[in-house]
């Protein structure tokens, strides 16, 4: 294992997926120093059930307790403790997320901004590239809490995942009230686009079955931001780490914190 580093790296996994879907990259991190955090988040690792009755606002609170912890650890282990010129003097934090994990870290992001050093993005899901699909989301997002929770489930297309290079677990359905709830997440975190508050790195395939990230503009806004890197991985699968390029994006993402740390 490497020389321990200040920063502290924060993994998000994606919706109805599970841990194990971010510690091949974890496990690359730590390798080289850093300590990282890859918490269950509300409604996961149980059933289907749970994760229908789970609410926004649960997610945001882990969200952002996890973030606090960390930042507890940070303050707990500086030794010797930072002096006023000290690079990256408050910025502590990398937040990684996948799909929905990458919503939930640009939504906590602005609260946030002062303790990031980084965020990096994989295939956040801000815009769905079935347009029927996307619009009844759209709508279903401000239904009530009563509603979402009787919400059917949608089971998932039958996919070929022999090509990944990491085992793909997670729920094989959508609780249809879960992706509503998360839809809800969507315009806060779109609306941070335009101003990011730390260096951020977005990696997407431009084929990806479930997104379109070069429609709706928001490309052009992660373009437009002094400090958003893009990086296409076409043929990566939506499950970018896991797919079959996962082992080049897990060494750029390894490559981008380095720059922080």
């Amino acid at each position: 294992m490497g020389i321990p580093k200040q920063l502290r790296v924060l993994l998000f996994h994606g919706l109805t997926s599970q841990p194990s879907e971010m510690e091949p990259l974890a496990t690359l991190l730590r390798s080289h120093g850093y300590l990282c955090n890859v918490p269950l988040l509300p409604g996961h690792g149980y059933t289907l059930e749970k994760l229908r009755r789970t609410r926004t606002a649960e997610w945001i609170s882990a969200a952002h307790s996890a973030v606090e912890n960390l930042l507890r650890e940070c303050h707990l282990g500086e030794n010797p403790p930072p002096t006023a010129h000290s690079k990256n003097d408050n910025r502590k934090i990398v937040v990684i997320g996948e799909s929905f994990g990458a919503v939930l870290a640009l939504f906590l992001a602005r609260s946030h901004a002062s303790s990031l050093a980084a965020l990096i993005l994989l295939s956040p899901s801000l815009h769905l590239r079935n347009t029927l699909r996307r619009t009844i989301l759209t709508y279903g997002s401000y239904l009530p809490d009563f509603v979402l929770d009787r919400l059917p489930y949608k089971q998932k297309r039958e996919r070929n995942y022999e090509h990944f290079v990491h085992p793909h677990r997670s729920f094989p359905a959508y609780p249809l009230g879960a992706v509503c709830r998360m839809q809800q997440l969507v315009p806060s975190a779109r609306a941070l686009i335009a101003e990011l508050p730390c260096p951020t790195l977005l990696l997407y395939d431009p084929t990806d079955h479930l997104l379109d990230l070069e429609r709706g503009l928001l490309l052009s806004s992660f373009q437009r931001s002094h400090h958003a890197t893009l990086h296409a991985v076409l043929g990566g699968e939506h499950e970018l780490l896991l797919g079959p390029h996962g082992h080049e994006v897990e060494n750029s993402i390894l490559s981008f914190v380095e720059r922080y740390a």
